[in-house]
């Protein structure tokens, strides 16, 4: 009797086999049939390229980052602070002090200041503290203060360069805007001034020559503004170049490491080589624009062209002004960071990764709503929150 049960048994699980492969099979052939049905009645729209678009933005892997995963750096800094990156070193400043700390949490810099309108800026080899619209400024490199300076005129913008030469943003008797240029050494070896212009933004490239691009704004007779480039050469009498834009307010202006500039005002941005050439324009709507950071070889524009909501557009541009992405984000954006070919976009509770190089768009969730995002490689970011600083690796 038990062999004749056991027997049954096996048959029944037999049915059952026979009946799932049989489904199987069934499956199998219907979708046969839908490829076959979509290749010969869509054949025209299925292309390389739509194949490409549809894959290209598919993340496989969604997870969660944040604190559960970082490392935690505490910043012990009082009130109301500007952070950034310098190398590896994470810089807080406030109007009382600047620390630096490394990114095991070790503190590095401690030193007391006095700043109305505190501001940072960084470069390689020295980030600069300094009271925007007073007259102090000081450099330090990673262990100490090395220099500092009160003009006389207040101070609009210091801009350090890759060999260590950094310019800053003054005036003169006079003028209503002054260019001061110094070397590694923290000489004043150039000056540019101008009576009709005020010298919004600069920045500073070095190849064999070191040329400075001078962003500056002035009122035209219909009472436009009216913006202009002005590139110079280190050691030069004479301007290198200059270019004018009439109905438009500069707002930066910043070198590609291939020497050409990327020039944004409030209703356009525009690629330029040395020459004054522009070789790319894209013009937008002036209440549109919300952010924009470049790395040293592309250069990040985000724009609500619906003035409301969370929909945003990215447009992604390389040095030579090619549109490398041109894509919609729905996420509130709260902040940006570019790193060489790699876009980091930080939402109320998301972190877009966008990397064109590879046509790759990746979306996080993140476990807190943090409100910075700094880039420290293509693959790592710090996110900060309240006093803390969360290294995460995406």
């Amino acid at each position: 009797m038990k062999d004749v049960l056991e027997e049954k048994e096996f048959n029944e699980y037999g049915q059952k086999a026979s009946m799932f492969k049989k489904i199987k099979y069934l499956l199998i052939v219907l979708l046969v049939f839908v490829v076959l049905f979509f290749l010969v009645g869509y054949r025209e729209d299925i292309t390389v390229e739509n194949i490409r678009y549809l894959l290209k933005y598919v993340d496989v892997s969604p997870r969660t980052i944040g604190a559960e995963d970082a490392t935690v750096v505490k910043i012990d800094v009082e009130g109301e602070r500007e952070t950034r990156l310098f190398r590896s070193d994470i810089v807080a400043l406030t109007g009382s002090e600047v620390k630096t700390y490394d990114l095991s949490g070790k503190e590095g810099i401690s030193s007391t200041v006095s700043l109305s309108n505190p501001t940072l800026s960084c470069g390689k080899d020295f980030f600069a503290v300094f009271d925007m619209g007073e007259n102090y400024y000081a450099l330090y490199n990673s262990f100490s203060k090395v220099y500092d300076e009160t003009t006389t005129y207040p101070i609009w913008d210091v801009v350090i360069g890759d060999t260590g030469s950094f310019a800053v943003i003054t005036a003169e008797k006079g003028y209503r805007s002054a260019l001061k240029v110094y070397n590694s050494d923290f000489e004043n070896k150039m000056n540019w001034y101008t009576a009709d212009k005020y010298i919004i933004a600069t920045d500073m490239y070095t190849n064999r020559d070191t040329f400075i691009a001078a962003g500056c704004v002035q009122g035209g007779e219909t009472g436009d503004f009216i913006s202009s480039l002005t590139v110079l050469r280190d050691g030069a009498d004479k301007v290198w170049s200059f270019s004018e834009f009439a109905g438009e307010m500069l707002l930066d202006v910043k070198f590609f490491d291939n020497s050409n500039i990327a020039l944004l005002t409030d209703t356009a941005l525009r690629i330029v080589d040395l020459t004054g050439k522009v070789l790319e324009t894209f013009k937008f709507k002036s209440d549109s624009l919300r952010m924009f950071d470049m790395g040293d070889g592309i250069c990040a524009l985000i724009l609500n062209e619906n003035s409301i909501g969370t929909l945003h557009r990215l447009i992604i541009y390389d040095e030579s002004g090619n549109t490398c992405m041109d894509t919609e984000i729905l996420s509130d954006i709260r902040d940006v960071s570019v790193i060489k070919d790699t876009v980091f976009l930080l939402g109320s509770q998301t972190l877009v990764v966008c990397e064109p190089k590879h046509e790759k768009i990746t979306s996080l969730e993140t476990d807190k709503a943090y409100v910075k995002v700094m880039a420290l490689s293509k693959d790592r970011v710090v996110l900060l929150y309240g006093d803390n600083a969360y290294i995460v690796t995406t």
